[in-house]
Order: structure tokens, then C-alpha cells, then sequence
């Protein structure tokens, strides 16, 4: 009694062996593009994920610095506001006694709030070229004096300088590959 070949059997048997080796041959090399193709799929999104990770980790930083420049720049604007206005104040000062008081105040902002956060060197000059300048008026003692107001001038502009806009929102870095010319 003949038993019924299963029909791979019975497509390998009628086939040649030849034909036979010829199709193992198609299948391997098929089953090899194909893991050939899966490990570059699998490379390519591995990089592409890493890509995306740095990105993001590059963005939050970014994120995170120019929260951290609003709050400095925050920070800044109501110490150096402070700073000016009571320099006006001493420096418009109606008589000795006024005057006193009122640098009293500027002494108080200059060796409180404003030494720990004037860290801008053009600030820092003006407002030390100031508190040389209220000294040697109040040793003179002759108020009202315009000697001062050039200084206050100087200190605000600096202060004016230093809190503007572009230095809040500088613009952003490029993360592009720079292309470098070589220079022979």
C-alpha cells in the first residue's frame, strides 16, 4: 500500500536535485536580504533615535537657560532700577541734610543688594564712578549741585545697556553641521 506524499515531499521528489539545490539557493539568499535589510532598519532607527534624544536634550537646555536668564534678568531690572533711582535721588538732593539721607539709601543699595548682584562690568564702573563722585560732593556740601548728573547718566545708560532685550533673547544657536572650508 502506497502512502499519500505530503505535497513538498512530493514537489522536492519530482523535482531534480539539481532544481532542488537551485531553489535552497533562492531561499537562502532571499532569507539572508532579508536579515541583511532588518540589522540596517534596526541601525538606522537606533540613530535615529539617539539623534532625536541629543535634540531634545539640546532643546530642553536651551528651554531651561532661557528660564533661567528671565529670572536673572528679573532679578536684575528691580535691583538696577532701585540702584538709579537712588542715586538720582542723592544726586538731586535740595540740601546737605537731604543729601545725606538720601546717600544714606544709595550706600545702603550699593554695599546691599547691588554688590551682591551687579556682576556687569559696565554697571560695576558706573556705580562705583558715582559713589566717588557723591563722596567728594558731600565733602564740598554745596546742594543742590549738578556735579552728580553726569554720573547718574552714566549709570543708568549702563543699566539701560545691560537690561535690554537682546541680551535676554539672544539669538538661538544652530545645531546644523557647520561646513568648514579649508584654508591653504
Amino acid at each position: 500500500m502506497l502512502m499519500p506524499l505530503s505535497g513538498l515531499k512530493w514537489i522536492m521528489l519530482s523535482m531534480s536535485e539539481a532544481a532542488v539545490t537551485n531553489w535552497e539557493f533562492r531561499f537562502k539568499a532571499c532569507s539572508a536580504a532579508a536579515s541583511v535589510v532588518t540589522m540596517a532598519s534596526v541601525i538606522v532607527g537606533g540613530l535615529a533615535a539617539i539623534s532625536t534624544y541629543q535634540h531634545r536634550s539640546v532643546v530642553a537646555q536651551q528651554l531651561k537657560d532661557k528660564e533661567l536668564r528671565q529670572v536673572e534678568y528679573a532679578q536684575k531690572r528691580e535691583i538696577y532700577y532701585e540702584l538709579v533711582d537712588t542715586a538720582a535721588r542723592a544726586s538731586a538732593s535740595l540740601s546737605k541734610a537731604d543729601a545725606e539721607r538720601n546717600a544714606a539709601d544709595y550706600w545702603r543699595m550699593y554695599f546691599g543688594k547691588a554688590h551682591i548682584a551687579v556682576v556687569d562690568p559696565s554697571v560695576l564702573a558706573a556705580k562705583t564712578k558715582f559713589a566717588r563722585g557723591l563722596v567728594e560732593a558731600l565733602k564740598r556740601g554745596n546742594f543742590p549741585t549738578t556735579d552728580l548728573e553726569g554720573d547718574v547718566l552714566e549709570l543708568a545708560e549702563a543699566c539701560q545697556q545691560v537690561l535690554k532685550a537682546e541680551n535676554l533673547f539672544p539669538p538661538p544657536v544652530d545645531l546644523s553641521p557647520s561646513k568648514t572650508s579649508s584654508a591653504s
